[in-house]
């Protein structure tokens, strides 16, 4: 049986995240657009260039695709250069993947840094959504959810509350 994805947009549980999410930014408290935001942003079914691009619009209006002199993180295997958006329609291949995990995606996208600000409450935001899909069904069913850590190298099944490390997994 699918998630009910839209139903957990709704949640309670997402405004206090949202807040928290803020607080760790040192952002004043999110407006009501912007929770709609991230609303939004867990509705979908599918992370696309374009949900990001909506979700930024509210959180950061002045954000724009980051520009990097660095020559090789420009390039693809192909030697061509590719943009900012091409690198982020290839993270979110790895993101809607159904086995990408919570932490390591919300790691990459800290590493990427795909728009000149906010990138901070984007990776939260992808979390968020992700989290939706690993807990099957609401996402505090299993107790307090909690933000990851940026130095957090462990995922959290919050469905059964066990952790496991990142880098022991042999893949």
């Amino acid at each position: 049986m699918p998630i009910n994805i839209l139903s957990n947009a709704f949640g309670s549980w997402l405004p206090t995240l949202v807040a928290d999410s803020y607080r760790v930014s040192s952002r004043t408290d999110p407006s009501d657009a912007e929770i709609g935001a991230h609303r939004g942003l867990v509705a979908a079914r599918m992370l696309k260039v374009e949900n990001i691009e909506i979700f930024m619009s509210y959180i950061a209006p002045g954000a724009q695709f980051r520009c990097t002199s660095d020559r090789v993180s420009q390039q693809g295997t192909d030697g061509r250069s590719i943009s900012a958006r091409e690198k982020l329609i290839q993270l979110l291949k790895i993101v809607n993947l159904p086995s990408a995990l919570p932490t390591e995606t919300f790691q990459l996208f800290r590493l990427a840094q795909p728009f000149t600000s906010a990138n901070d409450i984007l990776s939260r935001g992808v979390w968020m959504w992700q989290v939706c899909r690993v807990s099957k069904g609401h996402p505090l069913a299993a107790g307090t959810l909690s933000l990851p850590d940026v130095d957090d190298h462990e995922e959290m099944n919050v469905a059964t509350g066990s952790r496991s490390s990142l880098f022991s997994r042999g893949r």
